[in-house]
């Protein structure tokens, strides 16, 4: 019989992930307003360069390739709790977003302002779910090159981010103005 190894179940969040806003696909409304096609290359290619940094052995090279964290068996431990959290999390708000949710930066027709759930916490918690799930595969790989994808990722969720809201505010006006007041941008807001 053939185990799985650590490595390999970190990744299985991410699997159920996938498939689930892959399913999830086939009922989200039309789209009214889409970002251009040159706007999406421009947004994933950092995010593609850090995947692939996150996923390649030849970014496995001088202090990219050193380990900031041990390989202990907990810490791996650790990792995947932390993406299972994440991944959790992001799956409630794609299940909360439901046919208002699209890979890029759109409005969907008859597009609603969604305020509950995680969003009563945070405008994003799509991309802070991923951040989350993704501190638990940086400790999975322990190397320096893993902090480096990380804030590229982080940098460009919050670049699509700030480029939602702007859409966000444009249709929906003061009641998006109030909903920023009372939630925060990528980590919840405590009063």
């Amino acid at each position: 019989m053939q185990h799985i190894t650590l490595g390999q179940a970190e990744l299985i969040p991410w699997y159920v992930c996938g498939f689930y806003f892959a399913a999830s696909y086939l009922s989200v409304k039309h789209t009214r307003i889409e970002e251009s096609v040159r706007s999406k290359i421009v947004r994933y290619a950092p995010m593609v360069f850090a995947a692939l940094m996150l996923s390649e052995k030849y970014f496995h090279v001088g202090v990219l390739g050193m380990r900031f964290v041990s390989d202990a068996f907990w810490i791996h431990v650790v990792g995947i709790v932390i993406t299972s959290i994440g991944m959790a999390f992001t799956i409630w708000a794609r299940a909360t977003l439901s046919d208002n949710w699209s890979p890029n930066i759109t409005l969907k027709e008859q597009h609603q302002l969604i305020r509950s759930g995680p969003y009563a916490l945070v405008r994003h918690p799509i991309y802070t779910g991923f951040s989350f799930a993704l501190i638990g595969g940086v400790l999975q790989i322990g190397e320096y090159r893993a902090i480096v994808a990380y804030a590229i990722l982080l940098i460009a969720h919050s670049m699509k981010a700030k480029r939602e809201e702007k859409l966000m505010a444009a249709q929906f006006g003061q009641q998006y103005a109030e909903y920023r007041k009372h939630s925060g941008f990528l980590i919840p807001r405590f009063r």
